[in-house]
């Protein structure tokens, strides 16, 4: 009985409501045929079409909400049916009017332009205002109750929804959790929520854009190719072995045409095997970022950075003389939310002029400028159009070892990403760079988070003790290229001692195995691998210095204060460049001053007379 009377409200509430319409657009239409109506009736056929709107998105809601009361929905609420006859009361007398003024068929067109004009001033006389209140108050008192019924349904279906999330919540519980951890390691591993439990999946797209070399960059104009993968994991259920598959989806040529003195730049792209398709031109403007994106990309918020691009102060697609996007400058700051609003404008992570992608800069940080969930949303946002393998082999360029450094947590994330990814011999170039990071991290005391950065703690197999156990790996390297003072790289040293002993592994076979075929130097340094009066193995570097450069006593002598000392802004070390930043706008005037007072001394001393200063006066 409660669902029978429930649906008959609902169709009682639907009823009113299209006769409601009705009633409304017959007033609306006949007040607007009114000549030389006043701004009073025109303010009224505003509030009825704006009635007649509203009217008409409530009769489509209510009539769905309808047909489904008694399958977890309830029934439209009365209170709708009562507001519903409040406005019909609202209108009635504009419908009795217009019903009582409408033209029979049997009457003349003079006589209703003439009642015409008799609704008009009798309009006037029942005072519109009131009318147009009344109005008013209807629709804010129909817009509530249609709020109010809709948080009715909401209140209805949260308990249904809850036990549905329940129910997937308690199935997913039995699903193994994949952990990152070493067994044998003692130790510590810090933890993350942002490596993901559920499975990956068996197809995945990567990108890999190649810089092409040219004299034409003289001219401006660089080249590139694109290549887009299909990648595919192949799983043996028999053997429960990987395989890997990649095919090429297709190739794009790039021609970038960048001319500064233009302010825009123009990008060609032809894609293969499409070869019939027009190629592609993109354009977009060329400059430096202003002062205030600086500030929005350290300290500000999203929003503010959609003001700058709304008010056109700012250009999304905005690229320096040497490639670098927007894209570029948020990925080196590691904010997320900022590369997310730019892809979704549009702006593609490509490669700048100097063959840096933003998933390269994000890696390429040596000082972390935020937390590492936000750095690993970061690496997250560029999954997608790059590939994580390119971008991890260019951290392994002996020139990047000075910049690039991973913390604890982006190192677990990137090896269990990798392991979810990659097979083979990707996967173990990947597992290469990140140990070899992560170990130069824990050398590199000017890294910001130094005193908590620690050697990895991974899930490693015999192949990867193996190449560490030989030196393949070439962490000693790694680590003392990075660290700047000899008197740090003997803890660092040590810490990898005990680290290799914790993986079961023999130091000093690691490293000699590591530096037998290599020079006993790297750069400067010389590498010390000795006993000490313990006993016990101890490794580190001391400075090697040129004894016929000069100043060679004061460095070889005061080391910390020199070689391990970093003065690059400090007077007299700085560069002409940042001294000319500081004092140009007052470095002509002094000069001037300068000449003008050598000048004067120099025909004071020869006995002429000092030169006029009075303007006008003839120079001599």
């Amino acid at each position: 009985m409660e669902a029978l009377s429930g649906a008959a409200s609902g169709i009682a509430v639907v009823s009113l409501t299209i006769q409601l319409i009705q009633s409304v657009a017959l007033v609306r239409e006949f007040i607007q045929d009114v000549k030389g109506a006043s701004k009073e009736l025109q303010r009224l056929v505003g509030k009825l079409e704006l009635l007649n709107a509203l009217l008409d998105d409530a009769a489509k809601v209510l009539e769905q909400q309808s047909s489904l009361s008694g399958m977890h929905f309830p029934a439209p609420s009365m209170a709708i049916f009562k507001c519903l006859q409040d406005c019909e009361k609202s209108i009635q007398p504009l419908v009795d009017i217009v019903k009582k003024l409408s033209l029979p068929q049997s009457q003349s067109s003079w006589s209703t332009a003439r009642l015409k004009s008799e609704i008009k001033l009798g309009l006037k006389a029942k005072e519109i205002t009131t009318l147009e209140t009344r109005i008013q108050h209807d629709i804010d008192l129909l817009t509530t109750n249609l709020s109010i019924n809709q948080s009715g349904i909401l209140m209805s279906l949260f308990p249904i929804l809850l036990r549905s999330q329940e129910t997937k919540l308690n199935s997913r519980t039995n699903s193994a959790v994949t952990s990152v951890s070493c067994s044998d390691s003692k130790l510590t591993i810090g933890t993350s929520d942002t490596v993901s439990s559920v499975p990956p999946s068996p197809v995945r797209y990567s990108q890999q854009t190649i810089l092409v070399r040219s004299a034409l960059e003289k001219l401006g104009l660089y080249r590139r190719k694109v290549v887009r993968y299909q990648d595919w994991t192949l799983k043996d259920q028999q053997s429960n072995v990987k395989s890997y598959k990649r095919d090429i989806l297709w190739t794009a040529h790039e021609v970038s045409a960048v001319w500064t003195f233009l302010g825009f730049g123009l990008t060609f792209t032809q894609q293969y095997p499409y070869g019939s398709i027009f190629p592609t031109l993109r354009t977009y403007p060329i400059g430096d970022p202003s002062s205030r994106f600086y500030d929005i990309i350290c300290d500000g918020s999203v929003r503010q950075l959609q003001e700058e691009i709304s008010s056109g102060a700012l250009h999304p697609f905005l690229r320096t003389a040497e490639g670098h996007s927007l894209l570029h400058y948020a990925a080196i700051n590691h904010r997320s939310d900022i590369c997310r609003l730019l892809l979704g404008y549009g702006v593609k992570p490509e490669l700048s002029l100097r063959n840096q992608s933003p998933l390269s800069l994000a890696l390429n940080i040596c000082q972390p400028r935020s937390l590492p969930a936000n750095t690993i949303d970061t690496y997250r946002c560029f999954l997608d159009d790059l590939d994580l393998v390119h971008e991890l082999k260019r951290l392994d360029k002996k020139w990047f070892d000075g910049l690039a450094c991973f913390g604890n947590d982006e190192a677990q994330w990137l090896w269990q990403k990798s392991l979810e990814l990659f097979v083979g011999a990707d996967l173990r170039r990947n597992q290469r760079v990140i140990i070899r990071r992560s170990c130069a991290s824990v050398a590199r005391r000017r890294h910001r988070l130094w005193h908590k950065s620690q050697f990895p703690a991974f899930r490693m197999n015999r192949d990867i003790l193996s190449d560490i156990q030989y030196g393949r790996y070439q962490i000693i390297e790694a680590m003392f290229t990075v660290c700047e003072e000899s008197m740090y790289s003997y803890i660092a040293g040590a810490q990898f001692l005990d680290w290799l002993v914790s993986l079961d592994l023999d130091p000093e076979l690691c490293v000699v195995s590591e530096r037998a075929d290599r020079s006993p130097y790297i750069d400067n340094r010389r590498i010390v691998f000795e006993r000490n009066w313990e006993q016990k193995w101890v490794l580190g570097f001391e400075w090697v210095l040129d004894h016929q450069a000069p100043g060679y006593s004061l460095l070889s002598e005061y080391p910390t204060l020199t070689v391990e000392k970093d003065w690059s802004l400090d007077w007299p070390f700085g560069g002409r460049d940042y001294w000319d930043r500081q004092y140009l706008d007052n470095r002509s005037a002094r000069f001037n001053r300068r000449t003008t007072a050598k000048e004067h001394k120099e025909r004071a001393r020869s006995g002429k007379k000092p030169r006029s200063r009075m303007p006008g006066a003839w120079k001599w």
